[in-house]
């Protein structure tokens, strides 16, 4: 969106403004400055162009200045609409995330904006704060929304599905915003997407990722729906069979000997692959240490957490294991 400022670079006339009933409310260019911020502010609160619909000026110069005075009209009506595309668009995803439209209809109705590209994840964020992190927001192109169900969505536009450069840019902005606004929020992220009418799934996918971060109690603050299979996978089991599965490997005699020391210390290890510099550095603690404990683990479960196969057994059955527990506390199905 162009720059309230900008509007008036270059204009170099003394301009008059004056109210319908003829006031002469500041003979000054700056005026004009501050009545069109104050329109970016309602435009904040009520949604654009329902303060400029609300509101009328009259703008005027001496005679031989009066090009000014078109050009600034013009530039003015350049900036109506482009803040009227937006909301356009900010409407039409809006509708898309909650399922209020379908597919085919967000396809019909976005096709008439140029989105840079087809190809984007949508970013959900869990707060409210839709002005903050529309001020913090580094990507001019993606747009914002605010849900009405709460929480904000960024439809991300990317020009590289590469998972890695979609997670440097959701830490990096996670980073910021801990900094700027004191606070740490979850970030879920969906899986890129190639078309429009996936715009609601897309949504649904980032909204799940925060919700089973939380619901596991994961320590990230950023949740990639394309790194959640194994917890998919153990949603989808049927809940007497997740119990009976953990059952066999948490049985209460083992649940004893694990101690929360070493439950940590197994979850920072699969946590980082299974790397035993990073996870000793995660825990502070050396390495020889961390083979000790590893060692023990392997004793009580009668398995080798460093084979990779055991180790993604133990993981998709831990994650089953606290869904048990959450459900369990809450009698909430996931």
């Amino acid at each position: 969106m162009q720059d309230k400022f900008d509007i008036f670079d270059g204009i170099g006339a003394e301009i008059n403004v004056y109210d319908l009933n003829g006031k002469n409310l500041k003979d000054s260019t700056q005026l004009a400055k501050s009545i069109l911020n104050n329109i970016d502010d309602k435009v904040r609160n009520i949604g654009k162009l329902k303060f400029l619909r609300g509101k009328s000026y009259i703008f005027s110069c001496s005679a031989s200045e009066s090009d000014a005075v078109l050009s600034l009209c013009n530039r003015l009506v350049e900036y109506s609409k482009s803040n009227q595309k937006n909301d356009s668009v900010q409407g039409i995803i809006e509708k898309a995330l909650a399922g209020e439209i379908n597919g085919k209809e967000t396809v019909k109705h976005l096709e008439a904006f140029n989105l840079p590209t087809e190809i984007y994840v949508i970013i959900y964020m869990d707060s409210d704060s839709y002005e903050e992190l529309a001020q913090l927001y580094p990507s001019p192109d993606d747009i914002l929304v605010k849900l009405r169900s709460g929480g904000v969505a960024a439809m991300h536009f990317i020009e590289s599905e590469d998972i890695e450069d979609i997670r440097e840019f959701v830490m990096a902005l996670a980073d910021t915003v801990e900094q700027e606004m004191g606070k740490s929020l979850h970030f879920g992220v969906s899986e890129h997407k190639k078309s429009l009418d996936k715009l609601h799934e897309a949504g649904e996918e980032a909204i799940k990722s925060v919700s089973i971060h939380q619901r596991l109690n994961y320590k990230t603050s950023c949740a990639f729906y394309h790194d959640m299979l194994l917890e998919r996978i153990a949603m989808n089991v049927p809940e007497d069979k997740r119990r009976e599965y953990c059952e066999r490997m948490f049985s209460k005699r083992r649940q004893k000997q694990l101690t929360p020391e070493l439950m940590e210390t197994i979850e920072s290890f699969l946590a980082h692959d299974l790397n035993l510099g990073e996870t000793a550095k995660h825990l502070y603690i050396h390495s020889n240490t961390l083979t000790y404990r590893l060692k023990k683990i392997n004793k009580i479960f009668d398995i080798d957490i460093k084979s990779f196969s055991d180790a993604n057994i133990f993981k998709i059955l831990l994650i089953m294991k606290k869904l048990d527990k959450f459900e369990g506390e809450t009698n909430e199905k996931i």
